[in-house]
């Protein structure tokens, strides 16, 4: 009986300890999971997985550009106006292309090589545009406002 219950004990204690060992390698796991989600928020500005356009954008200000509401405000006004938010907006006549009517659509190939269809490139592409050429989204805004492009 003695025997028994030792064994017993010691089954315990195994199963007890491949239990915590379990739970650990699952907490590092997780761990992982999140430092490489952090990694690439960090490098593309968006969280992985997010499939919203408008979404995408307003992480993307936030993150790579640190723009809060206000400017995304006006980033979406101008992309409303230019693309109703579709990706592979083209303008007959100019040819413009994307959410940000890139002219010549190529431009965007300087952000990245997917430029036709990823909406992260277009959106650094059209921020980065914005903040260089005008200062920011809301004053490419106002200037939209004034003189009916930007």
């Amino acid at each position: 009986g003695q025997a028994i219950d030792r064994k017993s004990s010691e089954i315990k204690a195994e199963i007890k300890a491949a239990k915590k060992k379990a739970e650990a390698a699952e907490a590092a796991a997780e761990a992982a999971e999140k430092k490489a989600r952090d990694a690439a928020t960090a490098n593309q500005g968006y969280t992985p997985g997010t499939t919203d356009v408008r979404e995408i954008a307003r992480q993307i200000l936030a993150n790579k550009f640190s723009y809060g509401d206000d400017q995304y405000a006006c980033f979406s006004w101008i992309i409303s106006r230019e693309s109703n938010w579709d990706v592979h907006a083209q303008n007959a006549s100019s040819g413009a292309y994307g959410l940000p009517q890139s002219l010549p659509g190529s431009k965007m190939a300087s952000v990245g090589p997917d430029w036709r269809d990823n909406p992260a490139t277009q959106i650094i592409w059209g921020a980065q545009y914005m903040k260089s050429r005008y200062g920011s989204p809301c004053d490419a805004k106002s200037h939209w406002e004034d003189a009916g492009n930007y």
